[in-house]
């Protein structure tokens, strides 16, 4: 019994192995299977997984795979498509009330301050910087100044920078080509004019938040109430120690006083 479960074992795995496009390179000569939806089909008819498409290594065995990559790596080569455009439209452009007499609550992000700022909306004619949530407006604007980096799936070498949040400058890295987010610059010079940070060239540069300048102004006023209560007690104690120090005063030396006493000291006598 022990004997024909093994065989049986082996049976299947050799079927699983010899199963056409399931492999890591799809060398079948014939594939007639369906692709599942996570699935890319070969022009062999071969199913290769979709991660693996594009990624610089050819799974299938006519190379279908890697044919229209470069495309891809054509197309945002200068970046994600209308990254600059998109970003003045949406985030960097001023809050727009409109004609109309309509009163919608909307929000608008505000570029400066990088915060998302809540506006009247008349109901007609206003801009793309227009959101109906404010977890809208940061969804849609954040990502490009506080994104991580992203290389991409492409296996290309396109020099390329990002906003470093915790640098709080714009940094260089090698972009694959494909894919990533839209905190991704053809230049430094991009990257710095659409995130202000310390580094930044951008004229308008630096403005600080609302809560960073509240945070300053308060540890400011405290550095001077400490520097102020210092200062105190110093005076305190060296106005002490010179009291401390000062010799015990003795009454001044009258000759009429003694002339007295002696005279009255006689008497008595």
């Amino acid at each position: 019994m022990a004997v024909q479960v093994r065989y049986l074992a082996v049976l299947l795995l050799i079927a699983s192995l010899s199963a056409p496009g399931r492999g890591t390179f799809s060398n079948s000569l014939e594939c007639t299977g369906a692709c599942s939806k996570d699935e890319f089909r070969c022009e062999n008819g071969c199913c290769i997984t979709s991660s693996l498409k594009c990624d610089g290594i050819p799974q299938c065995s006519d190379k279908s795979d890697e044919v229209s990559c470069n495309n891809i790596v054509e197309k945002y080569k200068n970046g994600l498509p209308n990254n600059t455009g998109n970003f003045r439209e949406e985030c960097a452009a001023p809050p727009v009330v409109g004609p109309c007499r309509a009163a919608f609550i909307r929000w608008n992000y505000n570029m400066m301050t990088k915060t998302c700022i809540r506006f009247t909306f008349g109901g007609c004619r206003g801009n793309k910087n227009n959101f109906m949530s404010e977890k809208d407006c940061y969804a849609a604007c954040s990502e490009y100044c506080d994104a991580p980096r992203q290389v991409g799936k492409c296996r290309a070498a396109l020099p390329r920078w990002y906003f470093d949040v915790q640098a709080q400058a714009c940094t260089k890295f090698i972009y694959g080509g494909c894919g990533g987010n839209k905190n991704n610059y053809a230049t430094q010079e991009e990257c710095q004019r659409q995130c202000p940070g310390t580094g930044s060239l951008d004229p308008r540069q630096p403005l600080l938040s609302h809560h960073s300048r509240t945070a300053l102004l308060l540890a400011a006023v405290l550095a001077v109430m400490v520097i102020l209560l210092i200062g105190g007690m110093v005076f305190f104690f060296v106005k002490v120690a010179r009291r401390n120090r000062e010799p015990a005063s003795t009454p001044a030396w009258d000759a009429k006083e003694d002339r007295e006493y002696l005279i009255n000291n006689a008497y008595h006598i």
